[in-house]
């Protein structure tokens, strides 16, 4: 069963973003692509666990390679994965001293 948000919608996962990226029924969805980056990156405000950070980089050449092709729709949402991804988290707190 998956899980849903408060509203309704599935939950956004990082596995679901590269899903819609690269997905054959997907790919030419810009619009909906730059919507979930953002949802993706306000669900993880706080940073990315460090497991991810292959998969967030799959996400990060993707929109790379689109805002080189001229698609300037990504450019926001490329620069937002960017500052979210600033704070990479190890599935540990750190104590701070």
């Amino acid at each position: 069963m998956s899980r849903s948000s408060a509203c309704g919608h599935p939950e956004i996962t990082i596995d679901r973003v590269v899903d819609l990226l690269t997905g054959p029924c997907s790919a030419d969805l810009q619009a909906r692509h730059v919507v979930t980056i953002e949802q993706l990156c306000r669900t993880n405000a706080e940073g990315f666990a460090i497991r991810d950070l292959q998969k967030i980089n799959k996400i990060l050449t993707i929109t790379t390679m689109a805002v080189s092709k001229g698609e300037s729709t990504f450019e926001a949402s490329l620069c937002l994965l960017l500052r979210c991804g600033r704070g990479a988290r190890c599935g540990r707190r750190q104590r701070s001293m």
